[in-house]
C-alpha cells in the first residue's frame, strides 16, 4: 500500500496530525539553508527530489540515511520548489520550498 501525505495543502482528509509532522522544514521561507527534519515515523532509507517551479529536478538523493540535512539554496532569485520524499515503505511525503532573495 501507498500512503501519500501531502502537505501543499492545507484539506479535511483522513490525514492524521502526526503524519504531517513526518516532514518539516526550517526555517521555511530561506534565504540560503533550510533543515529538514523527519520524525520517527518515515521508514529509512528515502529519496528526496527537490523541482523548480518548472518541474526540472534540482536536487536528487535516492539514499538518504539521515533524519536531519541541510538543503542549500539553488538560485539567486526568490522562487518556490517542490520537495518529495518517498521512504523505504513507498510513502510519500511532499512539501513546498519558499526562498528569499
Amino acid at each position: 500500500a501507498i500512503t501519500y501525505v501531502d502537505n501543499f495543502f492545507d484539506t479535511t482528509s483522513s490525514i492524521s496530525h502526526v503524519e504531517k509532522l513526518s516532514l518539516q522544514l526550517y526555517p521555511n521561507p530561506f534565504t540560503t539553508v533550510t533543515q529538514l527534519s523527519l520524525s520517527s515515523s518515515v521508514s529509512l532509507p528515502c529519496r528526496l527530489v527537490i523541482y523548480d517551479i518548472t518541474g526540472r529536478v534540482v536536487m536528487e538523493n535516492d539514499n538518504l540515511k539521515q533524519r536531519t540535512i541541510q538543503i542549500n539554496k539553488h538560485a539567486a532569485n526568490r522562487s518556490i520548489y517542490f520537495l518529495k520524499l518517498t521512504d523505504h515503505n513507498n510513502n510519500i511525503y511532499t512539501t513546498k520550498l519558499l526562498t528569499e532573495q
